[in-house]
């Protein structure tokens, strides 16, 4: 996996299996915790019959949730002292 752009809020991510471009992942996270997580499968026969393909889209959406979990309660906290 190639990770295109990275930060606090945002990750894209190009999936290959091997040389060959197998899945696009992004994840979009607003700062009360909202997020948009896509996986745009462009080479359907070869990311499905890969485990590494679904493992490391997994990988992207799981620290994806991770992080708009801390959002999502940074936010409510901050809520309730305004």
């Amino acid at each position: 996996m190639a990770i295109q752009q990275k930060n606090n809020r945002n990750i894209l991510a190009n999936i290959t299996i091997g040389e060959l471009p197998a899945a696009f992942v992004s994840s979009e996270i607003q700062e009360d915790g909202t997020m948009i997580l896509t996986c745009n499968v462009n080479n359907p026969g070869l990311f499905f019959s890969s485990e590494d393909g679904k493992n490391d889209a997994l990988k992207v959406f799981d620290e994806a949730i991770d992080v708009a979990k801390d959002l999502s309660v940074k936010y409510s906290e901050s809520n309730l002292i305004n």
